[in-house]
């Protein structure tokens, strides 16, 4: 049986979250949508490794309403954090979005002027 357009776009399901516990925080993440992952795809190209996970962080790290708590004007505060705080968000960010350490490599060696 062939499902209609509107069924399908119905049963999509919400953006997954978890929590993620860091220092005495509790955060919630949410998985980001199609959209969201690529502007943060164009927004990571060329970035370290280590940008390109705190750009995670920007895109996944959500308040009690499911707003985003932080904005790239975040990241220079973000790169204060102890290197453990960081790690765990982090990884927790580039687990939920399906993003690889292979992905994050990818995306910090591609930059706009690649052809």
């Amino acid at each position: 049986m062939n499902t209609t357009k509107e069924a399908f776009f119905a049963a999509v399901p919400p953006p997954r979250t978890e929590t993620v516990r860091v220092g005495d925080q509790t955060l919630t993440i949410r998985a980001m949508n199609v959209g969201e992952r690529i502007a943060f795809e164009d927004a990571a190209k060329g970035k370290t490794s280590t940008e390109v996970g705190l750009l995670a962080i920007v895109a996944s790290v959500v308040d009690g309403d499911g707003g985003l708590v932080f904005t790239p004007d975040d990241i220079p505060r973000l790169k204060t954090m102890p290197p453990d705080y960081a790690l765990t968000l982090m990884r927790a960010t580039l687990k939920i979005n399906a993003l690889t350490d292979a992905d994050v490599g990818d995306l910090a060696k591609n930059s706009d002027a690649s052809p």
